[in-house]
């Protein structure tokens, strides 16, 4: 892709997933799930039985996917989005993250030290006891079910870490002046993160290093909340004043 352009949302989004380059969603606030199947051009608001603010949205295929938000609640559905179910909450938590590898394999991440591991799709989670040192992991992209990477803030400052272990163990690989947002490896080589003030990054050796990317922007320093490619070439970016970049 060369080029990033801009449209608007019909309610504030959170994070955006595509299945494929047509298929894609977006959590939202207010318990709120936007479905696009025209490559992001309009979006249709899906309600769930949740009233709290979803962060983010998952799908494993066309039909089954899950969301996460406040209380670590975690929500599944296996028609599209029009029906939710819960499989997951504690008050202890605020999940801001989740990513499948698989049908089975799946990791969900947020504040107050919140890792977990899902391998039974979804039903069950264990919270794991050894995640990067910060206040919270803001999201997490699995390039399988053992090689990932998380980004975790602490005050001002955030990190990008990355696991090959399941996220058992964690190793630093970028710190940031400023607050990054969203995280996501298209393949085993390439993947994006962006986050507050404009910024966009890139790696293409697997998240070992990480360069900042140029954006044409239709205001100024927008924050941007998420970045998700369902390929190479084609990437939606979401932020602040309902703004959406796509990357073809």
């Amino acid at each position: 892709g060369v080029s990033w352009n801009s449209s608007l949302l019909p309610v504030q989004a959170t994070a955006v997933f595509f299945f494929n380059k047509t298929l894609g969603f977006c959590s939202a606030l207010s318990g709120k799930v936007l479905k696009t199947t025209d490559q992001g051009k309009t979006w249709t608001v899906l309600s769930t039985s949740f009233s709290g603010n979803l962060n983010d949205v998952c799908f494993i295929n066309s039909t089954t996917g899950f969301a996460v938000g406040d209380s670590s609640t975690i929500l599944k559905t296996i028609d599209g989005g029009i029906t939710w179910s819960v499989k997951y909450s504690n008050p202890l938590s605020v999940l801001m993250s989740l990513d499948f590898t698989d049908l089975t394999n799946g990791h969900a991440c947020g504040t107050n030290n919140f890792l977990m591991i899902t391998n039974d799709g979804g039903e069950n989670w264990l919270k794991l006891s050894n995640p990067p040192t910060g206040t919270v992991h803001q999201d997490l992209s699995f390039i399988d079910a053992f090689t990932g990477l998380v980004i975790t803030q602490q005050d001002t400052t955030s990190t990008i870490s990355r696991s090959v272990d399941g996220g058992f163990t964690w190793s630093t690989k970028l710190t940031h002046n400023g607050k990054l947002q969203s995280i996501q490896m298209i393949n085993n080589t390439i993947g994006y993160a962006c986050g507050l003030g404009s910024t966009m990054y890139k790696t293409i050796d697997g998240g070992n290093t990480w360069i900042k990317e140029a954006l044409e922007m239709t205001r100024n320093t927008e924050d941007l909340y998420s970045v998700f490619f369902p390929v190479t070439n084609f990437g939606i970016a979401v932020g602040n004043k309902s703004t959406v970049l796509k990357k073809i």
